[in-house]
């Protein structure tokens, strides 16, 4: 067994692994002539495992002087409502508080998820948590990334695997649709090898 010393866990990486193995032998099944080894052997094993709870325990001051360091900085806290919308239209609200600590650090202190029928419920959670943090920065954003209210279904085209591109992750037969696609010609004829993706804001 090597136990890396304290000081050298982080020297190259963020995380540091202490992997502990440890090998005996019944002491009945053991020749008497080696039982003196197997027990200095123990002894060493024991010494081993009281220096990694040495470092291990120098590890836990570190700890706790970061925390002490975070708890002395100013920080902000921030309300937010979020909208998503899945590549399968299913859609999900996120309530958040994040606290911002003078030095940048971001901590999130609250998340909730509501689908997208509990629409109402994650406004409200959001209003009566800005009631509950008064002067707390506070921002929606529940509109669709295509704008405000109803619009019309438009279609974005890709061509099919047979074509020579990539499947898009829901795709439908739209032969016949005329569409203008960024980076395609205009007025686009799709055929049957085509496919497109039909994406409904509301």
């Amino acid at each position: 067994m090597y136990t890396t010393p304290y000081k050298d866990w982080f020297n190259t990486r963020n995380e540091h692994r202490e992997n502990i193995y440890f090998y005996a032998v019944s002491p009945k099944d053991i020749e008497p002539k080696r039982l003196l080894e197997a027990d200095k052997r123990a002894e060493r094993e024991i010494a081993e495992l009281e220096f990694l709870i040495s470092q291990i325990k120098q590890y836990r001051v570190a700890l706790s002087e970061r925390y002490n360091e975070i708890q002395s900085l100013t920080y902000t806290l921030s309300l937010s409502l979020v909208r998503r919308c899945c590549y399968d239209n299913r859609k999900f609200y996120y309530v958040r508080i994040d606290r911002t600590y003078s030095n940048g650090a971001v901590e999130r202190v609250l998340c909730e998820e509501y689908k997208g029928a509990d629409r109402h419920k994650a406004i409200k959670r959001f209003k009566d948590l800005q009631k509950a943090h008064p002067g707390i920065n506070a921002t929606m954003d529940i509109k669709s990334a295509l704008g405000k209210g109803k619009q019309t279904m438009l279609a974005f085209c890709a061509y099919s695997p047979t074509a020579g591109g990539s499947s898009p992750a829901l795709a439908i037969p739209c032969t016949g649709f005329i569409a203008t696609v960024s980076g395609l010609p205009n007025k686009k004829q799709l055929s049957k090898k085509d496919s497109c993706i039909l994406m409904r804001n509301d």
